[in-house]
C-alpha cells in the first residue's frame, strides 16, 4: 500500500480501498486478457480482477464494472488478435498469478487462521509478489510488443516470481493443516484430557535464517524450554546457557513461562557464540496428552561446534566455492548429512516426543 500514488482516479481509489493497489493500466491489462482469451461475460473479467474472496459494496461493482465495459468497447476496437500473439500468454500468466495472490491474501486476513501460525513474513512475500506480478501487466498493456529481450526477461522473471508464491502457498497450506489438527485435537479430546493453557513460541538463531514454531505449555519452565530448544535445533547441551529479558534482566531458570506476564521477547544465550531470540506469540489451548509440538519451522540448524552466524555463513558460501580444499572443509565441519536449507518436521516432532517422554530435565549447564 505504501507504494500507491497519492493522485488515484476513482478506479484506483475503489481497488485501494479493497486491498488491491493497483493502477488503472493494469485494469487494461485485464481488459486486454479478456479479449486474448475470448471471454464475452463481463463477471470473468470482473472477477479475475477482484476474487470472490474481496468484499465489495454493490455501488463500487457497479461503478467498476461500468467503467470496464467502456474499457472493453473502446480497446476492442483497436486489439489485434495477432499482434497479441506474443505478448498475450504472458499477460495472461501474470494476470492469474495476481489474482491468485490477492485472493489469497484476501482470505488469510478474514482470521480463518491465527495469523501467528503462519510463515514469517508471509504478507510481505505476497505483497512483493502482488506488486511484480501487476509491474508486468502493466508493461504489457500496449498494442506492439516490446522488445524480445524485454519480453524474454519478464517471462524469465514471471517464473521466479510464480515458483515463490508456490513455496509461500505450499508453506500456509501446512500451516492450515497444523492449525486445524490443533483444533481437531481440542474437540476429540473431551472428557478423557484435561486442556492445559500454551503459548505459540518462536526461536530463532540470530544473524541466519533458522527458525522453528512450537506450542509449549505455559506452565514449563525456562530450564525446560531450554532443553526444548536444544532438542529442536538438534544441539548437545554442551555449553552454558541462560535467559534474558529486555536485553539485561538475566531470569532464573525455575521461572515459568506463564509468570513473564508482560514479556512478549526473551533472549536465550547459548555458549558464547549462539543467540536465540523467544518471541512469544499467541495463546493456545492444547490437550496435555501431546504437550509439546513444532508446527513449522526452516532451515537446518548449524552444528553447535561452529564459531557463530559469521563463521556458519563462511563455511556455507564455501560449499559453493570452486576451490575443492574449501569445499572439503566446509563439508567436514557441518557433516557429510548437513543440508542447510533442510528441515523436517515429523523429525523435529519425534525428537520432541524422545525428549518429553524422558520425564526429566538434567545435565544442564547454567549461568552462575
Amino acid at each position: 500500500m505504501e507504494n500507491t500514488r497519492p493522485d488515484k482516479t476513482p478506479v484506483e481509489e475503489i481497488l485501494t480501498k479493497l486491498y488491491i493497489p493497483v493502477s488503472e493500466n493494469v485494469v487494461h491489462a485485464y481488459v486486454r486478457d479478456s479479449l486474448f482469451r475470448g471471454d464475452t461475460d463481463l463477471n470473468e473479467t470482473i472477477g479475475r480482477l477482484i476474487p470472490a474472496s474481496v468484499e465489495i459494496e454493490d455501488q463500487e461493482r457497479c461503478f467498476l464494472a461500468g467503467y470496464l465495459r467502456d474499457a472493453l468497447d473502446e480497446i476492442r476496437e483497436i486489439y489485434s488478435p495477432f499482434a497479441d500473439k506474443v505478448m498475450g500468454p504472458i499477460r495472461s500468466r501474470a494476470g492469474e498469478l495476481h489474482t491468485a495472490v490477492v485472493d489469497l491474501a484476501a482470505r488469510l486476513s478474514k482470521g480463518d487462521i491465527d495469523n501467528s501460525w503462519l510463515p514469517r513474513h508471509t504478507f510481505i512475500i505476497l505483497s512483493q509478489i502482488q506488486t511484480h506480478a501487476a509491474q508486468v501487466m502493466e508493461d504489457l498493456d500496449s498494442d506492439a510488443p516490446p522488445h524480445d529481450v524485454k519480453l524474454e526477461a519478464l517471462d524469465n522473471s514471471l517464473d521466479s516470481m510464480i515458483e515463490t508464491y508456490e513455496d509461500i502457498k505450499e508453506l500456509i497450506d501446512e500451516a492450515f493443516d497444523s492449525f486445524r489438527r490443533n483444533k481437531l485435537g481440542l474437540v476429540r479430546a473431551g472428557s478423557n484430557f484435561n486442556e492445559a493453557t500454551g503459548r505459540l513460541l518462536q526461536f530463532s538463531i540470530g544473524g541466519i535464517d533458522v527458525w522453528r514454531r512450537l506450542i509449549v505449555p505455559e506452565n514449563y519452565t525456562l530450564e525446560e524450554l531450554h532443553r526444548i530448544i536444544q532438542s529442536v535445533f538438534g544441539w548437545s547441551n554442551s555449553q552454558a546457557f541462560g535467559f534474558s529479558a529486555e536485553k539485561t534482566l538475566k531470569l532464573d531458570t525455575t521461572l515459568k513461562m506463564l509468570e513473564l506476564e508482560g514479556s512478549n521477547e526473551l533472549q536465550y544465550e547459548y555458549g558464547t557464540k549462539w543467540t536465540v531470540k523467544v518471541i512469544i506469540l499467541s495463546r493456545q489451548e492444547i490437550p496435555d496428552a501431546r504437550p509439546v509440538r513444532c508446527v513449522t519451522g526452516a532451515g537446518a540448524a548449524p552444528p553447535e561446534h561452529i564459531g557463530g552466524p559469521i563463521k556458519f555463513k563462511k563455511i556455507l558460501s564455501a560449499l559453493d566455492s570452486r576451490n575443492d580444499l574449501e569445499r572439503i572443509r566446509a563439508r567436514q565441519e557441518l557433516g557429510t548429512e548437513f543440508m542447510h536449507d533442510e528441515f523436517e518436521l515429523d523429525v523435529c516432532n519425534r525428537n520432541l516426543s524422545i525428549l518429553i517422554n524422558k520425564g526429566k530435565f538434567e545435565g544442564d549447564k547454567k549461568w552462575t
